[in-house]
């Protein structure tokens, strides 16, 4: 019998709704880990300097992978004084804890 959390579970459950759910890729799993480490919410500015980087551009590009996947969203405006935050939403948080 499988676990109430399971992948397995999990992949039947999105079936029934007409949804496809596949295993997470080990980058994915890593950018959700890194917005964990943060507090679950941040600017790219702060994702940046986490890592010790000092590019924080490309994080925007991660990010938005995520919010096309359904695990991450973003609020603010984007600018200057409000910068775009990225949160990640209860299904990214819960796939942080699948194994590949």
């Amino acid at each position: 019998m499988n676990a109430p959390f399971s992948m397995g579970n999990a992949q039947r459950a999105a079936a029934v709704h007409g949804f496809v759910l596949r295993r997470p890729t080990r980058a994915v799993l890593d950018r959700l880990d890194l917005l964990a480490e943060v507090g679950g919410e941040a600017t790219v500015y702060e994702l940046a300097a986490h890592e010790g980087h000092d590019r924080p551009t490309t994080y925007h590009q991660r990010m938005h992978e995520l919010m096309a996947l359904g695990l991450v969203v973003r609020s603010g405006e984007g600018r200057q004084g409000e910068p775009y935050r990225y949160k990640l939403t209860p299904v990214g948080d819960m796939l942080r804890f699948v194994s590949l």
